[in-house]
């Protein structure tokens, strides 16, 4: 006859008669290289089978000198222990495995982890962990972000690590020492002297050690410049506009901030403001020169453009316009009490007529021949008056 006993065991006493009673497994040795700053994670990873328990895990630190330190104690479900160390506020454990947050020099060292798994056994296993002072916040900062051409501006490179080097990048080209540029401060520190509209950026700083490299965000500068160049333009663009047409003229300039524009009429200045003038229907037969003005209100610059002629001319009837020109009086062309006075240019020929008359024109092949001969005839009711043999003009 057997009697049985029956006794509760304290889940802190259990995983330590686990680990005496089964035999520890093979050791496994991982190496992690940590970076000054950043979170590290120790892996500890036992080979269990799906029906083992994990009962106990410890993991504790033997650091350079020899001396070990406990870190924390996991019983399974039941309770996570961290023990009172440099350590204790910026450890947690995830599964098997161990989590530092923001690393320092000091945690460099041999971490050394023991599972208790039933009915497996005992694992341990040591993880080296080496410290090293990674590139890490690296920023770029500038004396202004704002100004006008051909000022100066300085940025500086910075970063939470030592034993730096520092290279400046315009975009993706490296930017290198000239008679404008200027590196100081072991190169942390760039100064453009004489800043153009060209030298906007993106800048950003590569900084790197022995142990890794890191780069800045884009810093971005506004160079305020001009009014340049300024271009005055009319549409539709011809020598001489009717009575009744509509014309726009644009004006432009090279500027940062967007320049604003005034308008000038024979010198006197208009109340129309903006890039475009539009004139609509016009009536009045004469000539006109408009002009435009751009100005820069941050960098209180202003330009004029060059004076743009604009000639009205009306019409007399049905294809007929009078257009400036030399005047070529024919005192044979009198029949029928019409006096005919010719006005002719290069390329454009006017008649006036004093009387009722029916004029046509017309030129010797139907246009301007190399010679810049032209022919003329005349009608009166459709009766050829008189006419001009290929008449030659300068």
């Amino acid at each position: 006859m057997f009697t049985v006993t029956i006794c509760s065991i304290s889940p802190l006493v259990l995983p330590w008669l686990i680990y005496i009673m089964i035999p520890v497994l093979e050791a496994q040795e991982v190496k992690v290289t940590g970076y000054l700053g950043d979170d590290v994670t120790l892996p500890c990873q036992a080979i269990t089978r799906p029906e083992d328990i994990i009962v106990h895990i410890q993991w504790e630190l033997e650091q350079p000198d020899g001396k070990k330190i406990s870190i924390m104690y996991s019983y399974g479900q039941f309770e996570v222990l961290v023990v009172e160390s440099f350590l204790k506020e910026r450890v947690e454990i995830e599964e098997q495995s161990l989590i530092i947050r923001d690393v320092e020099m000091r945690d460099a060292g041999t971490y050394i982890c023991r599972i208790s798994a039933f009915p497996s056994g005992s694992f341990e296993g040591t993880t080296n962990l080496q410290v090293k002072a990674g590139v890490a916040n690296v920023m770029v900062t500038s004396n202004t972000t704002d100004m006008l051409e051909y000022s100066t501006v300085r940025l500086s490179c910075s970063s939470s690590r030592s034993f730096l080097s520092f290279l400046w990048l315009n975009g993706s080209s490296e930017i290198t020492e000239s008679d404008r540029v200027q590196l100081t401060d072991g190169g942390s520190t760039l100064t453009i002297v004489s800043v153009t509209r060209y030298d906007q950026g993106p800048f950003r700083c590569q900084v790197s050690n022995p142990v890794s490299n890191g780069t800045s965000g884009p810093v971005n500068l506004s160079i305020n410049y001009g009014p340049d160049n300024i271009n005055l333009t009319i549409s539709p663009s011809q020598e001489h506009y009717e009575e009744g047409s509509n014309i726009t003229l644009t004006c432009s300039a090279d500027s940062t901030p967007d320049a604003q524009y005034t308008w000038f009429l024979n010198g006197d200045l208009l109340s129309d403001t903006g890039p475009e003038l539009r004139l609509m229907n016009i009536q009045e037969s004469k000539s006109w020169n408009y002009s435009c003005q751009a100005f820069n209100s941050r960098t209180q610059r202003s330009i004029n453009s060059q004076p743009a002629a604009i000639s009205v001319l009306k019409r007399l009837s049905d294809g007929l316009t009078i257009i400036p020109g030399a005047m070529l009086i024919l005192p044979r062309m009198i029949a029928a009490g019409v006096f005919v006075t010719m006005l002719v240019t290069t390329y454009s020929i006017i008649i006036r007529i004093r009387r009722k008359a029916l004029v046509r024109h017309r030129v010797c092949t139907g246009e301007k021949n190399p010679q810049n001969k032209f022919l003329f005839f005349l009608f009166l009711n459709s009766t050829i008056l008189s006419h001009i043999s290929c008449f030659q003009f300068p």
